[in-house]
């Protein structure tokens, strides 16, 4: 009878999960035919230390451009450095990863601020509007900024994530499709791709422009842009 019931309740887990697949993939399908016009590429820094890692990390860089498409260029930017409030201090590590001194963090507004801001900073540009909503999306290198950071962050803050962070594309699928290979890294995608590495890594903004860099080389090579990932 045990053996019957745990059979049974196999079979449902496994009845939910390819449901569950099967929406995720008609989402992501959906996806495909949005004709984006705008790439808002971010890439955010956060706090960290070795060998233990410190928790909660918190985004003490919030770096983004928006890339047009049609003009194949940056028009606009925003940025802004963030006070963690959980653990104030930065390692030594942190700082030599990302060259943000405490000094630079110092008297900043904090995540729950910078997100206000970063909102209003899409609303001047007309992106928020029922008509350009569905003409953009967010872009970065892995999913780690979005599904991860972010999600967790405002979990714990006790703040909703705003709609725009929950569907991205993670541009290392893109550069994949080009070149049949995933990169593991920043680094090795621009080097797959061609590119040279300009700037610091793990500086936000240096990130940032970087990952531009591979979207107009993607964008050369005819690639198509659609959202990859999301989460409800």
């Amino acid at each position: 009878m045990y053996c019957l019931k745990f059979k049974r309740f196999v079979a449902i887990l496994n009845a939910v999960e390819e449901s569950m697949l099967k929406m995720r993939t008609s989402v992501l399908n959906n996806y495909r035919q949005i004709a984006l016009e705008n790439l808002l590429i971010l890439d955010f820094e956060a706090t960290c230390d070795q060998p233990m890692q410190i928790e909660p990390q918190e985004i003490i860089e919030f770096p983004c451009v928006n890339f047009s498409l049609k003009e194949d260029r940056i028009i606009s930017q925003f940025h802004s450095y963030v006070r963690p409030v959980v653990h104030p201090n930065l390692s030594s590590f942190c700082t030599n990863l990302t060259g943000i001194v405490q000094d630079m963090v110092n008297n900043q507004p904090t995540l729950t601020e910078v997100l206000a801001q970063f909102d209003g900073w899409l609303a001047e540009q007309q992106l928020l509007t029922d008509e350009q909503r569905d003409k953009w999306t967010m872009v970065t290198c892995g999913s780690w900024d979005l599904n991860y950071q972010l999600r967790n962050q405002c979990k714990w803050m006790g703040h909703p994530v705003p709609l725009y962070f929950k569907r991205w594309i993670n541009i290392k699928k893109i550069a994949c499709n080009a070149t049949r290979n995933y990169p593991k890294s920043l680094i090795t995608m621009m080097q797959s791709l061609g590119i040279e590495h300009e700037g610091r890594l793990h500086s936000g903004m240096d990130d940032v422009k970087n990952i531009v860099r591979v979207v107009k080389e993607l964008k050369r090579r005819k690639q198509p842009f659609y959202i990859t990932d999301s989460y409800c």
